[in-house]
């Protein structure tokens, strides 16, 4: 290869890695999300709640994709996340008693889909409800669009 080319290849590759596209990163659960539950036996669509989601490093036995999240569509819903490679969990607590366990994928930069869900209450650990969820990312939450029917956030 001559001097030339050599130089030629090495400008095209700086000047092609300096122009990665944004969809090239990884996603990320940090941000805003409304999620939508899916009620086990027959997959019923059940109540749809946003959750804040923000990075704090470490918060999750020193993993630093992990950090809180909480909902203000449902009074109380709070917790921690952690964020291994594509895999996510979320878990949390209400202010009625229930704890909460969400498990999925974060697919793409704007969808995350949940393999199973888990709430059963705190003092007993009876199942409240159990099933599937999907979240989509939202530019911002907002408090109180969800209509409470239940002590527990998918209903």
């Amino acid at each position: 290869m001559r001097y030339r080319d050599a130089k030629f290849c090495a400008a095209l590759a700086i000047a092609c890695a300096g122009s990665v596209p944004a969809w090239a990163a990884d996603p990320t659960f940090v941000g805003d999300w409304n999620v939508t539950f899916f009620l086990e036996p027959n997959r019923a669509v059940g109540a749809t709640q946003c959750i804040v989601v923000t990075s704090v490093p470490g918060t999750v036995a020193g993993v630093p994709t992990s950090g809180t999240w909480s909902s203000p569509t449902f009074a109380g819903w709070h917790g921690q996340w952690i964020e291994l490679g594509d895999h996510v969990r979320f878990f949390g607590v209400t202010g009625g008693g229930l704890s909460t366990e969400e498990s999925g994928n974060v697919i793409e930069a704007a969808l995350t889909g949940g393999v199973s869900f888990n709430h059963f209450f705190s003092s007993s650990g009876a199942t409240s409800s159990a099933g599937s969820w999907v979240a989509e990312r939202v530019t911002a939450c907002r408090s109180g669009t969800a209509q409470l029917r239940s002590s527990d956030p998918s209903q």
